[in-house]
């Protein structure tokens, strides 16, 4: 691979002959032969390819190459007919695109179904007149699956050039679209002959085949969605995300990140109905994702979105296959930057900046807000909206008997739901109570929440305010972030607010706190049956426990600041 200058001096890189890349932009050159330079008019033939694929620019790149060719052989043949118009040859010359042929072997699909359920009924049984080329299909592929022979049946070239011939596709000379042209003929031959004969099954004894007709290829299929007299499964994922909002009620956030969703997908898929929708469709769109760099966590997490709404319709009946079913993301384990715990340094370098130290009351940090949400994160391993949404009601204090059979009290933080007040929680184990660390009551936790029972307010956090989310620390997130960078120089990006929630876990397994009493104090679901025994109903005795256990080891919080003044400082 070599490189060379543009006009502009900046070093283009040749990735293939007379092709050149520079800034992800692609440009064909080629210099004309000095004898016939005064015939073609041109010392040099350029064109840039712009921001395509590899694979495209290749493509594009061999179009263009027999452009020239023929300028060349024209100009040097002297017959003295006008030379062929360069937008006359790029007409003829259509390279198709991945897409592009998908639509058309999609049409090839649906055009032979069509043809096939037309046929008359004879005797209650349908007599299809099928075509020839489908009857050597169906052959061809039981032959492949009998033998384990690596060869794609002849009737996939067949139909492949037919639809070449039908598009007036012209396909580049290093056969890679041609290639991929194959491979959807022979999964659109292989879906419709699954189809029709469901009883074809693999032999345990086949040996290695052509990747198309691998057995595990065959076995899990292309789930789809089975026709239906549902007339429901003529309708659109826009229409089943509003049920679906309707039904699961989720938070604005998440239901408008779902529409953005199904609004791509729709784009992808040409606004496939539900019922048409097929997992060919679905990982399409997983790879559209890990193309535009959107891959691991976050990939997954805009597939969780579709997955949930086309799983709410199989919920609802209206299809009976879910096309989602085994497509992921593969997270790069290398590459993830998961969240590490605070360690006594960085507690130190946090809580001994002006917030806690001096006072200082910052106007992102909403005034009490910025001195206790850490702390109570700290001690109770709870979610940061989780303790924004708190309500005064929710400290409160609770009977229970002790280990000495002796009644006893605790006063704890309430982490619930209520679709009146605006609580929500991330699931169903959320619900719980955590009691108040001693080391939180020594800082004045309870008195402060007197003092604001006195002037009759409703939230612990009165100075948040809501996002258009309705998310009451979002924008007080972004503050801490700004402060823990700059004010305590805690830069390590893997360290943010969550990571509290991380520390607390990890501070309880040192210390030998039960497993599950853990779970239950952070309100972490398991999986196991025994999760739906806790929330409210927890025994409070071993949580009083763990909670009295609890501690950094080595790490000593300062005494709260006498003089809690607020500043106007952000």
């Amino acid at each position: 691979m070599s490189a060379t200058k543009s006009k502009s001096g900046q070093a283009m890189q040749r990735v293939a002959t007379h092709l050149y890349r520079r800034h992800g932009r692609y440009t064909f050159r080629r210099a004309i032969p000095k004898d016939v330079q005064a015939a073609c008019g041109i010392t040099e033939y350029v064109r840039s390819l712009g921001d395509v694929t590899d694979t495209r620019a290749r493509a594009l790149a061999n179009v263009h190459a027999e452009y020239c060719d023929r300028m060349i052989r024209q100009a040097r043949a002297s017959t003295g007919r006008d030379k062929a118009s360069h937008d006359d040859i790029f007409r003829t010359a259509h390279i198709p695109d991945q897409e592009e042929i998908e639509r058309a072997v999609r049409a090839w699909i649906v055009e032979f179904e069509d043809r096939s359920s037309a046929d008359p009924l004879v005797g209650g049984v349908a007599v299809r007149s099928r075509s020839r080329e489908q009857d050597v299909a169906e052959s061809e592929i039981v032959r492949v699956m009998a033998n384990g022979t690596g060869e794609p049946p002849i009737s996939t070239q067949w139909i492949a050039d037919a639809i070449i011939q039908r598009n007036a596709w012209a396909m580049p000379r290093d056969g890679r679209l041609e290639a991929f042209l194959m491979d959807r003929v022979a999964r659109g031959q292989r879906e419709l002959v699954s189809r029709e004969r469901a009883d074809i099954t693999w032999s345990s004894t086949i040996g290695p085949t052509h990747r198309i007709f691998a057995p595990e290829e065959f076995a899990k299929g292309r789930a789809r969605s089975q026709p239906s007299k549902n007339p429901q499964a003529r309708l659109s994922l826009s229409q089943i995300v509003d049920r679906w909002a309707a039904a699961r009620k989720p938070r604005s956030k998440t239901e408008r990140k779902a529409r953005v969703v199904i609004a791509e997908f729709d784009a992808l898929t040409g606004g496939a109905r539900i019922g048409a929708i097929t997992s060919d469709h679905v990982q399409a769109y997983k790879e559209k994702l890990i193309a535009s760099g959107r891959a691991g966590t976050t990939g997954n997490n805009l597939l969780n979105l579709l997955r949930a709404v086309i799983r709410f319709a199989k919920e609802c009946k209206v299809i009976n296959v879910d096309p989602c079913e085994g497509i992921a993301i593969k997270a790069d384990k290398k590459k993830a930057k998961a969240r590490i715990t605070y360690d006594r340094d960085c507690l130190t370098a946090l809580f001994g900046t002006s917030v806690w130290s001096s006072g200082n009351r910052p106007v992102g940090g909403r005034g009490e807000a910025a001195y206790w949400l850490p702390l109570l994160a700290l001690y109770t391993g709870a979610r940061l909206e989780e303790l924004g949404q708190l309500r005064l009601i929710d400290i409160a204090s609770e009977a229970y008997v002790d280990a000495d059979d002796a009644d006893a009290t605790a006063t704890v933080i309430r982490i619930v739901e209520d679709e009146a007040d605006g609580l929500k929680l991330k699931n169903a184990g959320s619900v719980r109570r955590v009691p108040v660390h001693a080391e939180l009551v020594r800082l004045g936790f309870l008195n402060y929440v007197d003092q604001l029972r006195a002037t009759g307010a409703k939230r612990v956090f009165p100075d948040l305010r809501p996002d258009r989310d309705g998310v009451l620390t979002a924008s007080w997130s972004k503050w801490f972030g700004r402060w823990l960078r700059k004010e305590a120089k805690i830069t390590d990006r893997r360290i943010t607010f969550h990571s509290f929630r991380h520390s607390f876990k990890h501070y309880s397994r040192q210390l030998g706190l039960a497993p599950d009493v853990q779970n239950e104090i952070t309100g972490h679901e398991t999986g196991d049956i025994a999760d739906t025994y806790g929330g409210l109903s927890y025994p409070l005795l071993p949580l009083v426990h763990a909670i009295e256990r609890y501690r950094v080891p080595g790490f000593v919080l300062p005494p709260p600041p006498q003089d809690m003044r607020k500043g106007s400082n952000s």
